[in-house]
């Protein structure tokens, strides 16, 4: 069916326009008139082909999407028209086209849930899990808000673990390309002075000049390598075994082992805690929340969870023997089900880790920075050794002379 771009307004005038796809200008009218809305232009639209390209939707809109839905559903505004204004007044082209094609959905008599799940690159199935139970408990404003809260509370931690990593890659990728850059360029020259010079050369020069010749001659082998090497770790992370066994060194490494058992463990506790305050049960929580740690030895754990309530058991048992969650967390939690409180439990622990991480941070920022200091200081201070140790010796050689 064509697409039909709309203006029309309401019984105190207010101007909407939208897009909506129907059989003909007639068919426009009549919807437009079950909504108490009139329109006053319709003009058909060309169907535009899918951009292969569309701009990626930033969590931050989505974030925003729900806070102001929440409110004009607080407000006793009809769904509909919601979301007819938020497509209206959205910056976002990409987001803007979605949220008018969740509008003719709902138009349609698709449900909210319903018509977000069909859009899962934008809609995680953790919002649409708990807009469903907000459309079934007549709480959807609130369950809105609390999805904002949220989005709004994990895109703080990631960014504050980011913080924590861009300064030791950025060392890294300087390092890298400091040494790929003396080795190819720098080093072939000295080596060329030193060889018509006729001197001994030094042990460290004599290696630094062999690895420099190596790269140079053979630069296409090591690309080659270096190009298997990522295929190869590719491989091994897609595989079953691959995967477990990188997700469990990534809990147990020795820097950054504590900041990521603590980044799964708090998006897991905030999850689950947002699902259960909904009113999801319990085991449709675990399952919504078991994907979203993105780790198999933790989801191992939510999966002894799970067969642990469904026969009959709690949700703190298969925790204690873990050792990933901290015992504090797991007291949290046995505690909020022994007094039917479990998901402000869950909340309060998410509070407690994501304090936890923010010390985590600045502790491994504040321990990195002189390591790194050293580490480079280390790299340039070989290279220099290295290159200019003959030096010395011609220095010598002609002061003696």
């Amino acid at each position: 069916m064509p697409k039909y771009n709309y203006v029309a307004r309401d019984m105190n005038g207010t101007v909407v326009n939208g897009l909506m796809e129907a059989g003909d200008k007639r068919d426009v009218r009549s919807r437009l008139r079950r909504q108490d809305f009139y329109a006053t232009s319709i003009a058909v639209i060309r169907e535009a082909r899918p951009s292969r390209f569309r701009k990626k939707i930033k969590r931050e809109e989505i974030a925003v999407l729900a806070e102001q839905l929440a409110v004009m559903i607080d407000a006793g505004i009809p769904l509909v028209r919601c979301l007819a204004t938020l497509a209206q007044q959205n910056k976002s082209e990409s987001l803007r086209q979605i949220i008018d094609e969740i509008r003719q959905d709902v138009e349609n008599g698709i449900s909210l849930a319903d018509s977000l799940a069909k859009h899962p690159k934008v809609f995680p199935t953790l919002f649409v899990s708990l807009v469903r139970a907000g459309e079934v408990g007549g709480v959807l404003d609130g369950v809105l808000r609390q999805l904002a809260d949220y989005l709004d509370k994990e895109q703080q931690t990631k960014q504050m673990v980011k913080s924590a990593l861009i300064y030791p890659r950025i060392v890294a990728v300087l390092c890298v390309l400091t040494a790929i850059f003396m080795v190819s360029f720098v080093v072939p020259r000295f080596a060329m002075l030193y060889e018509r010079l006729g001197i001994i050369l030094p042990l460290p020069t004599i290696i630094l000049i062999e690895i420099s010749n190596f790269v140079v001659k053979f630069w296409w082998a090591m690309l080659v390598g270096v190009v298997g090497v990522i295929l190869a770790y590719m491989r091994f992370r897609s595989s079953r075994f691959g995967r477990g066994m990188l997700d469990r060194v990534k809990l147990h490494l020795p820097i950054f082992g504590d900041l990521n058992r603590k980044t799964a463990v708090s998006r897991f506790v905030r999850v689950l805690g947002a699902l259960d305050t909904s009113g999801v049960p319990i085991m449709q929580s675990l399952e919504v929340a078991e994907p979203i740690v993105d780790n198999t030895v933790i989801s191992r754990i939510i999966g002894g969870m799970r067969a642990n309530v469904s026969s009959g058991g709690d949700l703190a048992t298969p925790l204690s023997v873990s050792r990933i969650f901290p015992p504090m967390v797991i007291q949290m939690i046995s505690m909020g089900e022994e007094a039917g409180k479990l998901g402000e439990a869950l909340e309060k622990s998410a509070d407690y880790l994501e304090r936890q991480l923010n010390t985590i941070v600045k502790r491994l920022i504040a321990r990195l920075e002189p390591i790194l200091t050293i580490v480079v200081a280390a790299v340039v201070g070989l290279f220099a050794l290295a290159i200019y140790l003959p030096l010395f010796d011609i220095i010598k050689v002609m002061g003696g002379s």
